[in-house]
C-alpha cells in the first residue's frame, strides 16, 4: 500500500464531514430559525426552505416545481446506492471507515491528523468534474467551497490509509499511485454543488 493513495479520497472523505447550507450562509437577512442536521451536526437554515423541510434529501420533483429553470436530468440518471461510512474523531485525528457492500466488512480506513496551524482566512475553492451519464453523454459539473477554517501538510505522516481485500481497496491498489503531494484538513466550510450540464453545451458557449 502506498500512502499516496490517500490523495485520491481525501477530498471525497473530508467533504462528507459537515457542510453547512450554502444558501443559509448567504441569506443573512432571512429568518434562520429552521433547524436541520447535516453529517450529524445541527445547523440553522432558512425557515420553510428545502433544508428545513427535507434536511439534505429533497425530492427532485419538489426542486423542479420550485425552480423549473434547473436541469435535473443529470441527477435523475444517477445510479442509486448507499455506501456505509463510519466516522469517529479523537483529539488528534478524524477517522473514516468505508464498508464493502459485498462483505459488509470495513474495506478502507482513512485517518487524517487534526492539523493545529489552522488559518481562519476565508478561501474560495472550486472543484470540477467530468463524467459520463447513462445516456453516454459527457457531463460537466463543479462545486464551490467557502473554506472557513483550514490547514494543509505535505508530511506523509499526517495521513494513514489502511486497505483490505475489498473492491475499493483493489481499485486503489490498481492505480499504482505515487507519493502524496498535499493533505488538506478543512474542519469548517460551506459548499454548493451546481447542477451539472452536458459538456457539449458548455463548449458551445465557449
Amino acid at each position: 500500500m502506498k500512502v499516496g493513495t490517500s490523495a485520491v479520497i481525501t477530498g471525497v472523505l473530508l467533504s462528507a464531514i459537515a457542510a453547512s447550507s450554502w444558501a443559509a450562509g448567504s441569506l443573512e437577512a432571512a429568518q434562520l430559525d429552521g433547524k436541520t442536521k447535516l453529517a450529524g451536526r445541527e445547523v440553522s437554515v432558512a425557515a420553510g426552505g428545502l433544508y428545513d423541510r427535507y434536511e439534505s434529501n429533497p425530492p427532485l420533483s419538489v426542486i423542479a416545481a420550485e425552480d423549473p429553470t434547473i436541469d435535473l436530468s443529470w441527477f435523475s440518471d444517477l445510479p442509486k446506492w448507499l455506501t456505509g461510512i463510519n466516522f469517529r474523531e479523537t483529539d488528534k485525528a478524524v477517522v473514516f471507515e468505508l464498508i464493502d457492500k459485498g462483505t459488509g466488512k470495513v474495506d478502507v480506513t482513512f485517518e487524517g491528523e487534526k492539523l493545529s496551524d489552522l488559518s481562519n482566512d476565508i478561501e474560495m475553492v472550486t472543484n470540477s468534474f467530468t463524467n459520463m451519464g447513462r445516456d453516454g453523454e459527457l457531463a460537466y459539473g463543479y462545486a464551490v467551497s467557502r473554506q472557513q477554517s483550514h490547514a494543509s501538510s505535505s508530511n506523509e505522516d499526517s495521513v494513514k490509509l489502511k486497505l483490505s481485500d475489498g473492491s475499493l481497496s483493489a481499485y486503489l491498489e490498481s492505480l499504482d499511485l505515487g507519493k502524496m503531494m498535499k493533505y488538506e484538513y478543512v474542519p469548517e466550510f460551506q459548499s454548493a454543488l451546481y447542477a451539472p450540464e452536458p459538456l457539449k453545451a458548455m463548449l458551445k458557449r465557449d
